[in-house]
């Protein structure tokens, strides 16, 4: 019935459009990636302390070295120190080998402070962007984090919303079926009133008839009401109709 088809309508515009729900995969994909890159940002500076812990073993190595080769200068030293009587040829000798050994170490020593010092350098460049990397890490992933909370308030925004959806598309549903029902109800009883007015127009019709008939052998004619469905015309002939 027309009724019917306007509720309807009525009820699909009340239920909101299903075809353009938020798209909660593209927010967990957002969500992963941010994971991989906060991922790689953490081997990058475990890379970097593994670095800088070895150039810091490195650096001990020469230190140790370097207090070697002063320890050897003090012996050579004192044993020099120690010789107050006149030198013998083999004296000499060993003088001079001591001599060139003490300036070897001495060679050595300052090829030591040297790499002491470039390793020192190394590290505080090391250290400085082992710094910067983490103060970066810091910022972007408090970053990603907010993304990431952000992402997932999203998607957990797009399930609430279809399931709203879901339970508004159900009431209508049955908002419907139950004015189906009802009118099903209408039309029998529509049905049972018109089976009524077709008998109570079947006994007027009736009635007139009879009515008309004595009139006639009369000669008076009597035009009924058209609310009890019965109309006439003179005394020559009858029509009559149904609401």
């Amino acid at each position: 019935s027309d009724q019917e088809s306007s509720v309807e309508t009525d009820c699909e515009s009340s239920i909101p459009s299903l075809t353009e729900p938020p798209d909660a995969q593209v927010n967990l994909k957002k969500a992963s990636d941010l994971q991989i890159k906060m991922r790689s940002m953490e081997l990058e500076l475990e890379t970097l302390r593994k670095e800088l812990q070895d150039k810091d073993h490195a650096l001990d190595q020469l230190s140790s070295k370097h207090h070697e080769l002063l320890e050897q200068t003090k012996g050579l030293d004192q044993s020099k120190q120690l010789q107050v009587h006149p030198k013998s040829d083999q004296e000499q000798e060993l003088e001079k080998k001591l001599a060139l050994s003490k300036h070897q170490m001495a060679k050595q020593m300052a090829m030591a402070d040297k790499e002491t010092a470039r390793l020192k350098s190394e590290n505080a460049v090391l250290k400085s962007k082992l710094e910067l990397v983490e103060k970066e890490q810091g910022v972007d992933v408090m970053h990603w984090m907010s993304e990431y909370q952000l992402a997932r308030s999203k998607e957990m925004e797009a399930l609430q919303l279809i399931t709203s959806f879901d339970v508004k598309l159900r009431s209508s549903q049955k908002q419907v079926e139950k004015l189906q029902e009802e009118s099903e109800d209408d039309k029998g009883e529509i049905s049972r009133l018109k089976d009524q007015l077709l008998a109570l127009a079947s006994v007027l019709s009736a009635k007139a008839t009879d009515t008309a008939s004595s009139q006639q052998q009369s000669g008076v004619s009597i035009a009924p009401s058209r609310s009890t469905g019965v109309q006439t015309t003179c005394c020559n002939g009858w029509r009559r109709w149904i609401w």
